[in-house]
């Protein structure tokens, strides 16, 4: 067999034999002691798989190991095997094991076969590095090396897997469109807090999570806007927006803001820590016209406030009326 390239193809080729058959593929099954470190296949990642197969051909063999009773267990390929069963295919080619394969080889060679073939998705990845880790005692910095992963990657992964609540770990393996820094992020919160972000971060981003919705009980049960009216949450949204756009403000005085505007609308628990004693306080009614430019306040309700809010945008900044 040619020997594969670079530190995948170095793992691959030394965790396989030269031995190859084509073997029928009702005696090719799945081991119920053996956890496949893939997710099944969406029905249209299959059909594609199977229209190309079909197209094609098999270019790269499946790898198996012989079972006790004389027919073969999968240890890598359970998507190929899944799509050829799907054409009616009779035999497929592949690699068989040596009966004495060590078992964490064989997890290596379904790890290491997927990631140099496939593109794995970030839950893929780091269900596989904790798998090696948890199982095997696989170090972060092997694992990536022997994937091709960086390690920065494969640590962020794993403290992602090790910390989000079992929620949005859920979410995650059901490939919702989220990035994974916002996985990142989400996993250094509280889990109350991490839903909450989660959820109030998807109904933010529509067109990020276009065709998938939170399962109906994450919802019910941990909606953090539930006690908010439809109409008082619209006004919070309008608010929040107008805080985002505003050229006035400076980082720090938005992010103060954004924190009140969380607290107030039930996104976040912690109150906001915004009195300082030695400064002098401002009321809304000693706030004068010349805090703010004209010119500004039209730009701030032009661009960055709802046609709703704007009125309550511009009596902000107007002067208290003499007496």
């Amino acid at each position: 067999m040619r020997r594969a390239q670079g530190p995948q193809g170095e793992a691959l080729s030394a965790s396989l034999t030269e031995r190859a058959a084509l073997i029928p593929i009702d005696l090719i099954r799945e081991d119920p002691n053996f956890q496949n470190l893939r997710l099944p296949p969406t029905t249209d990642e299959l059909k594609k798989l199977a229209d190309s197969m079909n197209a094609e051909g098999l270019h790269v063999p499946v790898i198996v190991i012989q079972s006790p009773d004389g027919g073969f267990y999968l240890r890598a390929g359970f998507r190929r095997t899944a799509a050829a069963r799907s054409l009616g295919w009779k035999h497929v080619p592949a690699i068989i094991l040596p009966l004495d394969t060590p078992l964490v080889a064989e997890y290596w060679t379904n790890v290491v076969e997927n990631a140099a073939r496939d593109k794995l998705t970030s839950y893929e990845v780091a269900h596989a590095a904790k798998t090696m880790r948890d199982e095997f005692g696989v170090r972060s910095a092997e694992f990536a090396e022997k994937a091709g992963f960086s390690e920065s990657y494969v640590l962020q992964l794993l403290r992602c897997i090790d910390n989000l609540p079992p929620q949005i770990v859920e979410v995650w393996r059901d490939r919702a469109p989220i990035p994974v820094a916002m996985y990142d992020k989400w996993s250094h919160l509280d889990a109350t807090s991490a839903v909450k972000q989660m959820l109030i971060y998807c109904g933010r981003h529509p067109k990020i999570v276009d065709g998938w919705t939170p399962p109906p009980n994450l919802r019910r049960d941990s909606h953090p806007l539930k006690m908010a009216s439809a109409a008082g949450l619209r006004r919070m949204q309008r608010l929040r927006f107008a805080v985002e756009v505003a050229r006035s403000l400076d980082d720090e005085t938005r992010k103060i803001c954004l924190q009140v505007v969380d607290f107030c609308s039930g996104a976040s628990d912690a109150v906001p820590n915004i009195y300082d004693s030695s400064a002098r306080l401002r009321t809304y009614k000693s706030r004068q016209r010349r805090d703010l430019p004209p010119s500004d306040v039209d730009e701030l309700v032009d661009e960055g406030c709802a046609s709703g809010f704007a009125p309550v945008a511009r009596r902000l900044y107007e002067p208290e009326p003499e007496k």
